[in-house]
């Protein structure tokens, strides 16, 4: 298989468009979007993605207020109670924080969650469902810990578990009836 260079897109912007640390994609009534972050001081821009053109360019959001400057270059999107989010890597934050994200590709209202045990200063995070509950699992970077929570019918996390550990990355497997959380950490070249 042979790549050929296509195009380049940008949005204009250097605040968006220099230091992306993170994309996301995320589908709507059969529309793809490309979410793309940079970090402190910058923001998130949203590709439309169309079939056979270029990434047509659909919404700006900079970041703003506390998180300006304490922001981290990831971007997760995930489900809760319902509302599509995507949510950040916010150093200062207590709760999780992220965007709203509007069924039609924008970005929508900013919104944190109550406080976490581990804090919003997040390296991972990954949904897991168990039957008819819902689950977040983090890795909380300042803590060194991964806890579970349980998702609400209101969108609001209760803690239901934590453990010591460290994870970039994250991904969900079931064998027979057991769940499972596979985590990779680089810094510490371990697969938990």
């Amino acid at each position: 298989m042979k790549l050929n260079f296509q195009n380049v897109v940008a949005t204009a912007s250097t605040a968006l468009d220099s230091g992306i640390g993170d994309t996301a994609l995320k589908t709507f009534n059969g529309n793809t979007y490309l979410y793309s972050l940079t970090g402190p001081g910058g923001g998130v821009a949203v590709w439309k993605l169309v079939d056979g053109a270029v990434p047509q360019l659909h919404d700006t959001q900079y970041f703003s207020g506390a998180i300006t400057f304490h922001v981290g270059r990831s971007g997760m999107p995930v489900t809760l109670a319902g509302q599509d989010r995507l949510i950040l890597d916010v150093d200062s934050a207590t709760g999780l924080v992220g965007y709203d994200l509007q069924s039609d590709g924008p970005i929508g209202t900013l919104r944190e969650t109550g406080t976490l045990s581990g804090g919003g200063d997040i390296t991972a995070l990954i949904k897991v469902s168990v039957g008819a509950s819902d689950f977040l699992t983090i890795a909380h970077e300042d803590s060194g810990q991964i806890a579970t929570y349980h998702v609400n019918a209101d969108g609001s996390l209760s803690l239901a578990g934590m453990t010591a550990g460290h994870a970039d990355s994250m991904q969900t497997l079931q064998a027979g009836t057991g769940h499972f959380v596979i985590t990779a950490d680089a810094v510490n070249n371990d697969v938990s």
